[in-house]
């Protein structure tokens, strides 16, 4: 039985490689649309991912909604346009039927609730 945990192996925001550590300096230039392309190490359970296993959340402006494409067995594109200057936290949530590969194994987080978390601001 397969016990290899999936894990974010590459994170970009606009292009650009994401610093994933919780001092990350992650910037998005005001009006311009954000769109992130995560690669994992290996196949997820696409067909169970949907926009509610990740969360978008300003500091100010509260949670926003993503246009989810699982395009491969290991890319995923997140869309979320044009957002307001805030702080935020985006969230894939770790979990059965949330983010986890096909034998069921859970994506390894990056932070104390298991899901895999970064911060970026606009």
């Amino acid at each position: 039985m397969d016990r290899t945990l999936p894990s974010v192996v590459a994170l970009a925001l606009n292009g650009s490689n994401v610093d994933t550590s919780p001092t990350g300096e992650n910037r998005v230039s005001a009006g311009t649309g954000v769109r992130f392309i995560a690669q994992f190490s290996e196949p997820l359970r696409g067909q169970s991912l949907d926009a509610a296993d990740v969360l978008l959340v300003g500091q100010l402006s509260g949670p926003h909604g993503a246009a989810l494409d699982y395009d491969t067995e290991t890319t995923l594109h997140l869309d979320f346009g044009a957002l307001p200057e805030d702080d935020y936290t985006l969230t894939l949530l770790s979990g059965d039927n949330q983010f986890e590969d096909v034998n069921g194994n859970d994506l390894v987080g990056n932070s104390d609730s298991g899901d895999f978390v970064v911060s970026f601001f606009v």
